[in-house]
């Protein structure tokens, strides 16, 4: 029993350090890119529910990784424009939280700070895609106005309730 405890306390220290985190990489990104911490937590909850080891393959051959489940095809414009391997976009948390901020944040500056934007995360402008947008924008909504009514807490420690 007394080997056990210093381990449960070594572990729980670890989930503790590891919300911490991806709360801190939140709250930077949202600040950075100028969104919404709750939208942010939301997308993620849609996206991955928080797996940043999520992987899905798409019918049209890219694939999305991480928390916040960016795309393949933005890999090369991450590497050339601002230097970011796409190794550390699928294996770091925080970049991947601070790359879904920036293309969030690039759809508001492109169409304006309105739903239809943040449903362009998920499934682009274009016109025959607007049914699945407002699909994704309804689920993301559901969860922000969750996120945003606690926003005093971790989406970790909100979505295990």
């Amino acid at each position: 029993m007394t080997k056990i405890i210093p381990f449960l306390l070594l572990f729980a220290g670890w989930i503790g350090t590891a919300q911490a985190f991806d709360e801190a990489c939140f709250r930077a990104a949202a600040e950075r890119y100028s969104v919404p911490q709750p939208l942010l937590y939301a997308i993620a909850r849609v996206e991955s529910n928080f797996n940043q080891s999520a992987v899905n393959r798409n019918t049209n051959g890219s694939t999305d990784y991480g928390i916040m489940q960016i795309n393949s095809r933005w890999f090369t414009q991450l590497e050339t424009e601002f230097g970011i391997p796409r190794e550390q976009v699928i294996r770091d948390a925080c970049i991947n939280i601070h790359v879904g901020a920036w293309i969030l944040a690039t759809n508001f500056a492109t169409r304006g700070k309105k739903w239809d934007s943040v449903g362009a995360y998920n499934a682009g402008f274009s016109s025959d895609r607007r049914n699945i947008r407002s699909n994704y924008v309804a689920k993301v909504k559901r969860f922000y106005d969750y996120y945003n009514s606690a926003a005093a807490q971790t989406p970790a420690i909100v979505a295990t309730r």
